[in-house]
């Protein structure tokens, strides 16, 4: 049986609006447990591979999935920017552990148009604009005061509207495999893949061994 990406695409909304119901519900339980106040159900693994086949990972938040994809903002000069101008296969990986759960995502990731991203910029906090603009990502540094004076620097320097940097912006996967795992006990897990071999094709089912 075939399905198309917006079938699969409310299955997967379906499953993170119950894991952000979830979150909400221990974050009013236990505050304490969540030091930032925040609650981060989109927070996902995403897996990059550089020139040499080397793969990095790390932890970076959804701002969007829709039709065309699963979107990221960044730094372009950061590891993971580095990586995706050779090679675009990337993977991501939710896990919610309140509902024992993780979806798997592989696709290619390009750069969002440059308005999008000058669009989301203009959403974020100008604290987080001074960080994104001053920040060499990923580089070696002196030390931490040494990005604290430069954040306060260009706050005093920058009083107005900051402008999107260049080196700044969007990714956004076009999925081309997703799975749905759902943990069990004695670890017989459901998996159930979705694949296709190009964002024009219908995703074929397949069921995983656990």
């Amino acid at each position: 049986m075939n399905f198309t990406w917006p079938e699969l695409l409310d299955k997967f909304n379906s499953w993170m609006d119950e894991a952000k119901n979830a979150y909400e519900n221990c974050y009013k339980k236990c505050p304490e447990f969540f030091s930032s106040g925040e609650i981060l159900p989109h927070a996902f693994n995403l897996s990059t591979v550089s020139t040499d086949n080397r793969p990095s990972s790390r932890v970076v938040l959804m701002k969007d999935i829709n039709l065309e994809g699963l979107s990221f903002y960044t730094n372009y000069d950061s590891l993971k920017g580095l990586d995706l101008i050779e090679n675009t296969q990337s993977s991501a990986v939710f896990f919610w552990p309140t509902h024992s759960r993780q979806i798997r995502i592989r696709g290619n990731a390009n750069r969002v148009t440059r308005q999008e991203s000058e669009n989301y910029w203009g959403t974020r906090h100008k604290i987080s604009q001074i960080s994104g603009s001053i920040s060499p990502q990923g580089k070696e540094i002196k030390s931490y005061q040494w990005i604290e004076e430069a954040s306060e620097k260009f706050k005093i320097e920058n009083p107005g509207p900051i402008s999107c940097p260049k080196n700044w912006g969007g990714y956004r996967v076009s999925v081309l495999e997703i799975e749905f795992w759902q943990g069990h006990f004695h670890r017989l897990h459901n998996r159930e893949l979705y694949s296709r071999p190009s964002i024009a094709s219908l995703f074929r089912k397949s069921i995983l061994a656990p």
